[in-house]
């Protein structure tokens, strides 16, 4: 069940609303785009260098999907990678069996990031 897989982790449906009107003056968007675009190109350097082949860019937002190899369980992996302190979702969640999401959000020179480095590299070989 998604519920229990994603728990609390959208926002109440009238801030998603209240955040259209926010987001109307566009003045802080290009900033913001920017930073998410100097955070993602780590992080799918990361992903392709530990193993991961497809892995799906966001068109606009910070999410990353990448595919496990066959036959790998992604909410086994990602209960994996919790034990380690990384928190990702896996794919199932969001009807991609097979696949991780990542967030594009942690920089890549954060203890937070080395540390899912490391994750990802144990957990691939």
């Amino acid at each position: 069940d998604n519920n229990v897989i994603l728990g609390n982790i959208s926002p109440p449906s009238l801030v998603q609303h209240a955040l259209v009107e926010v987001l109307k003056t566009n003045e802080h968007i290009p900033t913001n785009l920017e930073r998410y675009q100097a955070m993602l190109q780590p992080l799918l350097t990361l992903l392709a260098d530990v193993g991961f082949e497809d892995i799906r860019r966001p068109d606009g937002g910070f999410y990353v999907f990448a595919k496990l190899p066959t036959g790998v369980d992604d909410i086994s992996f990602a209960d994996s990678l919790l034990e380690k302190n990384v928190f990702l979702l896996p794919g199932t969640a969001f009807g991609m069996p097979g696949y991780l999401r990542f967030s594009a959000l942690v920089p890549s020179d954060s203890q937070a990031f080395a540390m899912a480095r490391d994750a990802l590299e144990k957990e691939m070989e």
